[in-house]
């Protein structure tokens, strides 16, 4: 007897999984672990991200879409200025003296200070006719896409001028005269305020005098002055607590990390159990305060009694209040201090102090856990456990969120509803904070993983810096096209509402009119948004009145928009007035 081919396979199968069994195991390395622990945390965390952008409540979805975007951001920004920086810094710094080289990199950030603005104006189409951009068919084509542009491009440069602040004060910081005690490392991040504040006031006024010398501000020079602006406020923020934090962790731990935060492996995974504790209850007490300053801020200006919220609110002004009397001095009509912008500096500085003292908090608690010494375990594993940590705060921001609607709600026709009203838009505006919180601590937690792969990867090579480099350009053409394309609008025009954009619904039918299959599922999506709207009542009206919801083909020439995703439309006209639609030639047009 002969058995089969497959059974003779199996026996051979068997065999040698017995032989494995019985054999001696082999010691595990670190890179087995790494690899390991690399695989299945990517595999968990792509998996969550599809429950997280797909959860039912529409502020979850909106919440992760801004955290995916400010990692997404943080990591490309990194990347990119950490390799270019990488070959700067040896091929031309290391070569000059201590004063030229800071002198280099002060060049270096203002270069980048300087491409932020012109960039940002080029998208805000500042270098087209004023007559041009007055034109309302010109603003109705270019807006959305200027309004992406510019939230993407801002956020970008952002990142990257904030890190060669960082990179230029940091450097200073490790000075002698610096480095001797916590509180003489402060005097770098006084530096760097200063420094922020001068570039900020100086590219304001610039920006004031290009504006204004039409006496005439339109809808996109708006949208350039208020993105640069913000993307100045992330600049200074991300600078300034950054550098408080290393004289933090300086004070705690008696050691003052490197330019980049990071510390030597003994350090690092030796460090008492009280200090993690300390780093974050201070991460803490900076959220709690931000907390109590913007509840207190209504408090003051209804002059109610609001106990020791309304003392942290009086007691911040008072410091900061001294900068009011300047605020009378005008550069080119320019107040030298606006009070606004000082408030918003002050919330975004202390919520971003807040995060990075917990992210190196959390990093030296789960050291102090660890048996194993190994940097890139330990990122790995703190990038997973902030994430689901920051996820669950993100899932409880929104329970407390929902309740004050709620309560709003039920006092919609009562008394107290302008105080209800109230108290929904500062609980908005402290949790538009802690998510931006939430959205560093993330960002920078994966992107010390994504950083020591990339140098991982480039160490065995003949040259790493230009490795390094060239895996940074790579990694850069293929993620930032797809973060401009795809996530980025999800949060700029909201598609986290019903987690997609009309428009690309459009746009893939039209592309695919040909296709009798893609415009039979269009025209069953039409007809399942029109039966699914809302009003009901108005779905039967315009049934009655058309027979049927638009069709994408047949005898009409046009690719009609869903009117359910559209805003408030006229029972005697097919599409609500002065709205878009596509024609089958791709051009926009307006309806009649």
């Amino acid at each position: 007897f002969r058995p089969p081919p497959t059974w003779r396979s199996f026996a051979m199968v068997a065999h040698l999984l017995w032989a494995l069994a019985l054999a001696e195991e082999e010691p595990v390395s670190g890179l087995d672990v790494g690899l390991g622990a690399s695989l299945l945390i990517s595999i968990t965390m792509m998996m969550g991200l599809y429950y997280i952008t797909n959860f039912p409540d529409p502020d979850i979805r909106r919440y992760a879409y801004e955290v995916l975007n400010s990692t997404i951001s943080i990591f490309c920004a990194v990347l990119l200025f950490s390799a270019g920086n990488d070959v700067f810094e040896k091929e031309l710094v290391g070569r000059l003296s201590p004063e030229w080289a800071t002198s280099a990199r002060v060049g270096v950030t203002v270069f980048w200070f300087t491409v932020l603005q012109l960039v940002t104006a080029r998208l805000a189409h500042q270098f087209e006719a004023d007559t041009t951009r007055a034109d309302h068919e010109y603003i109705h084509k270019h807006k959305e896409d200027t309004d992406v542009n510019l939230s993407s491009a801002g956020v970008l440069l952002a990142h990257i001028s904030g890190f060669a602040c960082i990179n230029l004060f940091g450097h200073l910081q490790q000075h002698h005269q610096f480095s001797a005690s916590p509180f003489s490392s402060l005097g770098a991040a006084v530096l760097a305020l200063f420094f922020c504040a001068l570039m900020n006031k100086v590219t304001r006024v610039i920006r004031h005098q290009l504006i204004h010398r039409d006496q005439d501000m339109d809808e996109f020079e708006e949208m350039w002055d208020e993105a640069v602006q913000e993307s100045e406020n992330d600049i200074f923020s991300l600078c300034v607590s950054f550098l408080c934090v290393q004289s933090l962790r300086f004070a705690v731990s008696g050691t003052l990390p490197n330019d980049e935060g990071d510390e030597e492996l003994a350090t690092l995974f030796h460090h008492s159990w009280y200090q993690p504790v300390l780093l974050i209850l201070f991460g803490s007490a900076g959220s709690v305060v931000l907390t109590m300053y913007l509840l207190g801020e209504r408090s003051v200006k209804d002059k109610e009694s609001g106990g020791i919220v309304r003392t942290v609110t009086t007691t911040v002004d008072g410091a900061l209040g001294r900068l009011k009397k300047f605020s009378a001095i005008k550069v080119a009509n320019v107040p030298l201090v606006e009070w606004e912008r000082v408030s918003e500096l002050f919330c975004t500085t202390i919520s971003h102090a807040s995060a990075w003292a917990i992210l190196f908090g959390t990093k030296w608690a789960i050291a102090g856990l660890l048996t194993v010494e190994d940097e890139t375990i330990l990122n790995i594993l703190c990038a997973f456990v902030l994430s689901a940590f920051c996820f669950a705060f993100i899932w409880v921001l929104d329970n407390i969120q929902d309740s004050v609607r709620a309560e709003a709600r039920e006092h919609a026709d009562g008394e107290n509803q302008q105080e209800h009203e109230e108290r929904v838009e500062i609980t908005s505006e402290i949790i538009r904070h802690l998510v931006d919180q939430v959205g560093i601590i993330i960002g920078f937690g994966w992107e010390r993983c994504f950083d020591g792969a990339v140098v991982a990867v480039a160490s065995p090579t003949p040259n790493p810096l230009i490795t390094k480099f060239i895996l940074a350009i790579l990694c850069a053409v293929v993620v930032l096209p797809a973060w401009r394309l795809y996530l980025v609008p999800m949060v700029v025009l909201k598609g986290w509402r019903f987690g997609f954009l009309p428009h690309h619904v459009v746009k893939h039918a039209h592309h695919n009119e040909d296709c009798e299959e893609t415009q039979k599922h269009y025209d069953a999506l039409l007809e399942h948004l029109g039966a699914a709207h809302p009003d009901r009542e108005k779905a039967e009206r315009y049934k009655a009145l058309h027979g049927k919801v638009p069709s994408s083909h047949g005898d009409s020439p046009r690719t009609i928009v869903p009117y359910a995703l559209l805003p408030e439309w006229d029972d005697q006209h097919e599409l609500p007035p002065a709205t878009c639609c596509l024609w089958r030639d791709g051009s926009p047009k307006r309806s009649a």
